[in-house]
């Protein structure tokens, strides 16, 4: 399918060999968008990604995969994925140690980013920080995953300067809500 451009395989359970199903599914090089969501595919497979892989791709969805076996094993090779313009990896199991890999230059074009219900309460701060890198947001949602008052302190006047869409419920602020509410009035 050398021209195939969109590609939705949900629900599908890839646990036989995740990895094997990955590989496959790097062979499709004109993709630009990938639905793989509820696959049962892991960390490992993921890590499978290099660079160069799916240079088109723009809009990447999969959700609720079990990337818990290695989630900063998993996350790095997502960000070699520079043409990503949506990016959906909600109820994945990465950690904030995982997020705390994103740097500055990461995902380029990056206006969507929908990464609720991770587990980011190993490194909230440091998750906080690496989003902070995606000046391109247009769309956030960190909804129910860990962060805490003293994590969104951190967001500076400036950061994230074409943000629109926040939601961030779902969390607890209580530990340093004054500073948390300060810091979110900086925005726009």
């Amino acid at each position: 399918w050398p021209q195939l451009q969109k590609l939705k395989c949900s629900m599908n359970d890839l646990n036989d060999d995740p990895v094997g199903a990955v590989k496959a599914l790097l062979c499709l090089s004109s993709l630009q968008e990938l639905t793989i969501d509820l696959c049962k595919l892991n960390g490992e497979a993921i890590t499978h990604i290099m660079p160069g892989d799916w240079p088109q791709l723009q809009k990447l969805s999969c959700n609720n995969n079990d990337f818990g076996d290695d989630p900063v094993g998993a996350m790095k090779p997502l960000l070699l994925l520079t043409a990503l313009r949506e990016l959906t990896i909600d109820q994945c199991k990465f950690s904030g140690e995982a997020f705390s890999q994103i740097k500055p230059g990461d995902w380029p074009q990056l206006q969507k980013l929908n990464c609720g219900g991770n587990a980011l309460n190993d490194n909230p701060v440091g998750a906080m920080k690496a989003l902070l890198h995606l000046t391109t947001l247009r769309e956030l949602a960190v909804t129910n995953s860990g962060l805490d008052g003293e994590a969104i302190s951190h967001i500076m006047p400036g950061d994230w300067p074409q943000l629109q869409v926040l939601y961030i419920d779902g969390n607890n602020l209580s530990d340093d809500s004054v500073a948390a509410v300060k810091a979110l009035l900086q925005l726009g």
